[in-house]
C-alpha cells in the first residue's frame, strides 16, 4: 500500500525508518504538530482535541503497531463517551488480543494478503472442520469501500453445535471474521484518509424462537464484539425477519453495545432497496438472496455430524 502518512512510524506498508519500540511510534507522533498530523490521517476536526488528550495518555504504552494508528485510535473514541473510557477500552482490547493470541488465530484460519487484509484459508484439521460449520461469510466490499459480512440463520445447526460443545471452537472463527473486517476497514480507512466501517447482513430466514435457548452459549462472542472491536460496522441489516423476530431481538439486543444496537435495521422480504441504500452491491449477494454469487457456503444447513469432534482441540484461543 502506498504510504500516505506524514508520520513515518505510523505508515502502514511504507519504507521509512520505524522506531525501535511501539511506544516510540506514539512519541514520534507527538513531535509533529498534532493538528497537521490528524488532518493528514483523515481525523475529523471535532475529534482533534480528544485525540490530543488520548495520545498524551497513551504515549508511554507499548501499543501494537496496528493499534497505534490514528484512524484505529479514532474507532475507540467514536464508540466511547470520554477520552478516559477510550483509553481503558484500548488497553483492555490489547490485553485481550495478547491473551487470546489473535495473531495465532489469524494464521491458523487464514492467509494475509500483501495489503494487510485476510483471506479465509484454514490450515489445521480443527480449523477446516469449524469452517464447514460456520454460518457466516465475507462478501466483496460495499460502495464505500467497507467490508461486508453475511450471516444466515437457517444455515446454522445450533442444536448440533450445542450438542457437540462447539461454540468455543467456532468462537475462533468468529474472531477471525471480526479481525478480518477490522483490518479490511482499516486498510480502506488509511487509503481513503477517513474512517471506513463495514456492514453486516443477517438473513433471518428459517429462524425460530428456539434460538433463545442457545443465546447463553454465544454471550462470549458478543462480549468480544462489544469490547474489542469498536465501531466495526456502520450498519447491521436483518433481512427476511419474521413477525416474531421482535421477541428474539428484545432479548439479543440487551447483549449488544448501545453504539452497535442503534445501527440495527430490521426488514422483511422487501430488502433489496435497503441494502442498496447501505452501499451493498446486489450482484455480490448469493443466489438465494437474489444475487449472482453461486459459491456461497450458506445455501444449506451446515449440519454438525454426531461424534465428529473426537481428537480435535475444541478450545478458544491461538496456539
Amino acid at each position: 500500500m502506498e504510504c500516505e502518512s506524514l508520520v513515518a512510524p505510523l505508515c502502514e506498508g511504507g519504507h521509512r525508518r520505524r522506531p525501535k519500540s511501539r511506544a516510540g511510534a506514539l512519541t514520534a507522533l507527538v513531535l509533529v504538530p498534532l493538528g497537521i498530523a490528524w488532518v493528514a490521517h483523515g481525523v475529523p476536526p471535532r475529534y482533534h482535541s480528544s485525540m490530543d488528550q488520548l495520545l498524551q495518555r497513551l504515549k508511554d504504552q507499548d501499543l501494537e503497531r496496528g493499534m497505534a494508528h490514528p484512524l484505529m485510535l479514532l474507532r475507540f473514541l467514536t464508540c466511547t463517551k470520554s477520552v478516559e473510557e477510550a483509553e481503558e477500552m484500548i488497553l483492555n482490547a490489547q490485553a485481550w488480543r495478547r491473551e487470546a493470541k489473535v495473531d495465532s488465530i489469524m494464521e491458523e484460519w487464514g492467509e494475509r494478503s500483501a495489503d494487510g487484509t485476510w483471506k479465509l484459508a484454514p490450515k489445521s484439521q480443527r480449523a477446516e472442520f469449524a469452517t464447514g460449520l460456520f454460518a457466516a461469510e465475507r462478501l466483496p466490499s460495499d460502495s464505500f469501500g467497507g467490508p461486508v459480512m453475511l450471516g444466515r440463520a437457517v444455515s446454522s445447526d445450533m442444536a448440533g453445535i450445542s450438542r457437540e460443545s462447539l461454540a468455543p471452537l467456532l468462537q475462533n472463527l468468529w474472531v477471525f471474521m471480526l479481525e478480518d473486517m477490522l483490518q479490511a476497514a482499516h486498510v480502506a480507512s488509511v487509503k481513503q484518509r477517513r474512517l471506513v466501517s463495514g456492514a453486516t447482513i443477517i438473513d433471518a430466514t428459517g429462524i425460530s424462537l428456539s434460538i433463545v435457548r442457545y443465546i447463553s452459549e454465544y454471550t462470549p462472542w458478543l462480549e468480544i464484539m462489544n469490547n474489542d472491536y469498536p465501531d466495526l460496522v456502520r450498519s447491521v441489516i436483518v433481512i427476511n425477519a419474521p413477525s416474531f423476530f421482535v421477541k428474539i431481538w428484545s432479548i439479543v439486543s440487551l447483549l449488544i453495545a448501545p453504539t452497535t444496537r442503534e445501527k440495527v435495521q430490521i426488514v422483511g422480504k422487501d430488502f433489496h432497496h435497503v441494502l442498496q441504500k447501505h452501499g451493498v452491491n446486489l450482484d455480490v449477494l448469493p443466489v438465494f438472496l437474489g444475487g449472482s454469487f453461486e459459491g456461497s457456503r450458506l445455501n444449506a444447513t451446515l449440519t454438525v455430524p454426531k461424534g465428529a469432534t473426537a481428537g480435535l482441540n475444541l478450545s478458544f484461543g491461538g496456539a
